[in-house]
């Protein structure tokens, strides 16, 4: 019964729905305190469900409010510089949009001819244009939020854009583990010459390795390091900002 129930369980977890389910959820979660900020701009406190994902960051401070505070620039206290921010902000959108729709035409139109493994367009660069896309989509809507009253730089929306990045960037090695499968040594091969997110501008030809033979936890282990010396270098800058008489308006 158990060995049944184990095997019930991986067929489960193996379908694509299942994984693509808990891929949105996860994204989601991570996200939400960006539009939990649009809808309630008061802060975490207004909407505590939304903003849940931040209890992951409680061990850089003896609480959350850091992640609540403004930083302000200076090139963002007049209107010139706010009109800017969000014309790059509008640009960046469209660009991530163009990028994700125009990964979602192609491998779509590879399916419907049945072509198998997408290397032509965006795909000759970069491996994960869709993902990429989105991570440019939500770093847009993370700098400035129109119609709040402050005209600031959130600390915990730049910690949630990061979050839900890092969580596509994960994503990207789970959908690369699946096409190895499917496409073996052709996949293996074409990942040796292409960047996962950013173009590889230096390409040798080399003896390629086996992709179970790629020590992935050393790249898990440099990411989570890099990842959290990102947020506590974040947390410092905040820390600085609020210190007494540090006017935030003025800086």
């Amino acid at each position: 019964m158990k060995d049944r129930l184990k095997t019930i369980f991986k067929k489960i977890w193996s379908s694509n729905i299942v994984q693509r389910l808990s891929y949105l959820l996860s994204s989601i979660w991570a996200y939400a305190p960006v539009v939990g900020t649009i809808i309630f701009w008061m802060g975490a406190w207004s909407s505590p469900i939304a903003f849940s994902s931040w209890w992951l960051f409680y061990i850089y401070g003896s609480n959350l409010s850091w992640l609540n505070k403004w930083v302000y620039l200076r090139y963002l206290t007049d209107t010139l510089g706010v009109k800017i921010l969000f014309v790059v902000e509008i640009l960046l959108f469209v660009i991530g949009v163009g990028l994700f729709l125009w990964g979602v035409i192609q491998i779509a139109s590879a399916r419907i001819k049945k072509e198998g493994l997408v290397t032509s367009g965006l795909y000759k660069y970069i491996r994960h244009p869709q993902l990429l896309g989105l991570i440019i989509m939500g770093f847009s809507v993370t700098l400035y939020i129109p119609g709040t009253e402050d005209f600031g730089i959130k600390a915990g929306e730049i910690v949630s854009w990061s979050f839900f990045s890092l969580i596509l960037f994960l994503w990207s090695d789970f959908e690369e583990r699946q096409l190895a499968k499917k496409f073996g040594e052709e996949f293996v091969e074409y990942r040796s010459r292409t960047g996962s997110f950013l173009p590889k501008i230096f390409y040798k030809e080399k003896k390629r390795k086996s992709f179970y033979e790629i020590k992935y936890w050393r790249r898990y282990l440099f990411t989570f390091l890099g990842y959290s010396c990102f947020v506590l270098i974040l947390r410092l800058i905040v820390y600085i900002l609020c210190l007494p008489g540090i006017d935030l308006m003025r800086w």
